[in-house]
């Protein structure tokens, strides 16, 4: 359950906002400000803290990275490292030591 970090962090507040309760968080990532570039990953930062705020870390069993967009080589793994920085904070403490990325491609056929 999820979808686009900003669109879904417009519906808090709202009878829209989902439960997450014993729910997988997918978060995606839109185009940045400029076309074709990724949003600043300081604005991500600060949206991942709005979830916090929420309490969405604490309720949800796991978390899938969909798509980052613009985000390669050092930035997605400083984007992958600071959800993991969240997910550790929420009140489950996950425990995210095994250092272990899976990327689901939906492109790839079973």
């Amino acid at each position: 359950m999820g979808g686009c970090l900003p669109s879904l962090l417009q519906l808090a507040g709202t009878k829209y906002f989902p439960d997450f309760t014993g729910k997988i968080l997918l978060l995606e990532t839109p185009e940045g400000e400029s076309p074709n570039k990724p949003m600043p990953i300081e604005l991500l930062r600060s949206l991942l803290a709005d979830l916090t705020n929420l309490g969405v870390w604490g309720k949800v069993r796991g978390v899938v990275l969909g798509r980052c967009f613009g985000y390669e080589g050092e930035e997605l793994r400083s984007f992958e490292e600071m959800v993991v920085d969240f997910c550790e904070m929420g009140e489950r403490g996950w425990n995210f030591r095994c250092g272990v990325v899976w990327m689901l491609d939906i492109r790839s056929r079973w």
